[in-house]
């Protein structure tokens, strides 16, 4: 009703995340590309790149993952492009965590390294993502005190964070500490 295209397109956008985190994919995707063009309309470079980060992780979510690798190089050429750290690490952080679903955990982990040399603020959300992905890789390849590390780290900043309470949930699943477990999951479900 304002005439203003910047928060319109902002949200849309967060109409968009909404719609991902409750499982309307399509729905999600449609709403970003319609934030996207809005985006690129109005020039905001940042802006696009974090909605490219999202279109590619909600195309991983839905195991799309040739779109997903598509949009995640686009979000890391524009964000490498305009010296956004923030979004340079999440965009590297998406295709880590990519490479990891397809079982390639070299290339993984290579690229959270690449992540971590960006130096990304302690307790800001790329720094939390990042160790969160990290320490699911080392978990997945049953390395647990290397993601007990990064599963900790990724509490920096947002102690009380749901992902990384699960993040230790599955932990404690993954080393049979069954009781621990069971009480790390009552707590985050409460």
């Amino acid at each position: 009703e304002t005439g203003n295209d910047s928060l319109l397109a902002l949200g849309i956008r967060g109409i968009g995340q909404a719609l991902w985190y409750q499982g309307y994919f399509q729905e999600a995707i449609d709403s970003i590309k319609s934030s996207l063009r809005l985006f690129q309309k109005l020039g905001y470079e940042k802006e696009i790149s974090d909605a490219t980060v999202i279109i590619s992780s909600i195309y991983g979510n839905q195991g799309n993952y040739e779109k997903a690798f598509e949009y995640a190089q686009q979000a890391l050429q524009l964000s490498t492009f305009l010296k956004d750290t923030p979004n340079i690490v999440l965009s590297l952080v998406q295709l880590g965590y990519l490479y990891k679903n397809v079982g390639d955990y070299a290339t993984a982990m290579n690229y959270y390294s690449r992540g971590f040399n960006y130096k990304p603020a302690i307790g800001h959300w790329p720094y939390r993502y990042l160790s969160i992905c990290t320490g699911e890789l080392y978990a997945d390849r049953q390395q647990y005190d290397s993601a007990w590390y990064f599963y900790q780290q990724s509490f920096n900043g947002n102690p009380g964070s749901k992902a990384s309470m699960l993040r230790v949930a599955q932990y404690h699943m993954a080393l049979k500490n069954y009781d621990t477990a069971l009480h790390q999951f009552i707590d985050l479900y409460h």
